[in-house]
């Protein structure tokens, strides 16, 4: 999977570093990840930690899934 950035940037900081925007696939990740937390609390939150830290680790596993797919299909364009 290549590094294609979603906001390229050249930024370097204060301490040199340079800074090069935010990943495609992490930008992807996150509106993929936006949605599903939406509906999981629309849906019905659950009221035990535990199990809405074990849900959350699944978003975030699918979050990613779904981003590679849309890296995948653009790619194809």
């Amino acid at each position: 999977m290549n590094n294609k950035k979603a906001y390229p940037s050249q930024e370097i900081d204060f301490n040199g570093n340079q800074h090069l925007g935010m990943d495609l696939r992490d930008y992807f990740a996150a509106k993929a990840m936006q949605s599903m937390i939406t509906e999981f609390y629309r849906e019905d939150a659950k009221e035990d930690p535990f199990e809405t830290l074990k849900t959350m680790e699944l978003v975030s596993k699918n979050a990613y899934w779904f981003a590679d797919k849309m890296i995948k299909e653009r790619d194809k364009l």
